[in-house]
Parts: C-alpha cells; sequence; structure tokens
C-alpha cells in the first residue's frame, strides 16, 4: 500500500493541486523518517494491527513480535517460522498446526487418539501401526497387547522372533503373556540369558 502526499500553490485566488505524490523511494528502513521501507517506498512504522504482513510478522498481523507475550499469535493454516508464532503451538512445515496428542480426536500422525507415532505410545487395547506406537512394544493385529512369545513376530522387548528378552526369565515377569524361548545361534541378542548356548557376543548369540 503506497501513502501518498498532496501539494498545492496558489493561482490567483485559488490553490492549483497537483494531485497525489508519491512519497520518497528507498532501498532500506534508514532512508525513511518512519523507518520502514516497502518495496522501495516508505511506509509507516509496521504495527500488529495495519493490515499489512511487515517487520518480523509471519503472517498478516500475527506471529514473530507481535506474539511475544501471547499477544497476536497465527491461526491454524497461517504461516509460521516456529511453534511461539502459533495459537496452537505447534509449526509444521511453516504454516501452524491444530494441536495434536492433547485435542481429543484422531489426527494424521496419530495411531489412536492422541497416542502413537508422533505422540506418546498408546496403551494395552489402543490402535496401532508399529510395536513402537505401544508401551508395551506389542502391535498385534493393528492393537496394542501383552507381548506374545508365539505370534510369529519379534514383539515386546523380544531380542529375535518370538525368543529373547525378559520373558525368557523364571519366574515370568508380568509384561509377558507367556515365556519365550532362548533364541538359537545368530539371532540378535543384549544378554546370555537371550541365548540357548548362554553365549552372546557382540549382540549376536554364539556357539
Amino acid at each position: 500500500m503506497l501513502h501518498r502526499l498532496a501539494w498545492c500553490l496558489p493561482v490567483g485566488l485559488v490553490l492549483a493541486c497537483t494531485g497525489d505524490t508519491p512519497l520518497p523511494p528507498c532501498t532500506q528502513g534508514g532512508d525513511c523518517a518512519s523507518g520502514a521501507c516497502e518495496a522501495g517506498v516508505c511506509v509507516d512504522p509496521p504495527t500488529c494491527t495495519d493490515g499489512r504482513k511487515n517487520g518480523d510478522e509471519s503472517d498478516l498481523d500475527c506471529g514473530g513480535s507481535c506474539a511475544a507475550g501471547g499477544g497476536s499469535t497465527c491461526a491454524t493454516g497461517k504461516a509460521c517460522t516456529n511453534g511461539d508464532d502459533c495459537q496452537s503451538g505447534q509449526c509444521e512445515a511453516k504454516v501452524c498446526a491444530p494441536v495434536l496428542c492433547k485435542n481429543g480426536r484422531l489426527d494424521p500422525g496419530e495411531s489412536d487418539v492422541d497416542c502413537g507415532q508422533a505422540c506418546g505410545p498408546c496403551a494395552n487395547g489402543k490402535k496401532c501401526q508399529a510395536a513402537s506406537d505401544c508401551t508395551s512394544l506389542s502391535c498385534d493385529a493393528t492393537v496394542c497387547g501383552i507381548p506374545d512369545c508365539t505370534n510369529g513376530v519379534q514383539d515386546g522387548r523380544e531380542t529375535g522372533n518370538d525368543c529373547g528378552g525378559p520373558c525368557t526369565d523364571t519366574p515370568r515377569p508380568a509384561e509377558c503373556k507367556n515365556t519365550c524361548k532362548a533364541c538359537e545361534v545368530g539371532s540378535a541378542c543384549t544378554l546370555p540369558r537371550d541365548c540357548a548356548s548362554r553365549r552372546c557376543i557382540n549382540n549376536t548369540c554364539a556357539p
């Protein structure tokens, strides 16, 4: 938006006016009495209510210093540089995003309501897409559950497929649905108890 000034000269008994004349051109704020230069023209200093995206605002009249101290933060869908610019506190791909993980809805990036994937792990009974979505580290048929040593997949804290980990211990820990067998030579391990040979070398069961 260009600010213009009108100037007039006396002609006989009346004033003859030129119309609007552009304010001085500029290349930087220091060229202007206002300290603000936009599109090569001096303009009024930026404010958080001037209807223009200027200063350090991330979007029109919001974000940047306008958002300081909980001031004019930007709504979902507006541009941002970090979470402080947004009402939700969430800035994703430079756009203010809705609050995830605590809005009571199933959002993209969650495997169940407010948990899994981008959020914290889910409790047993909640939906999952991977073992990491579950507090139990067991995702069976897309549902978090107690680790099972007979389900044909490596889950819970197993070191191999249905073998190793704390579920090999006696007595069996409460976190385990059943007892896992010790792993065969060549399987991954973290402790000797994970291996039938009781030899775990470089995180691999050895003969």
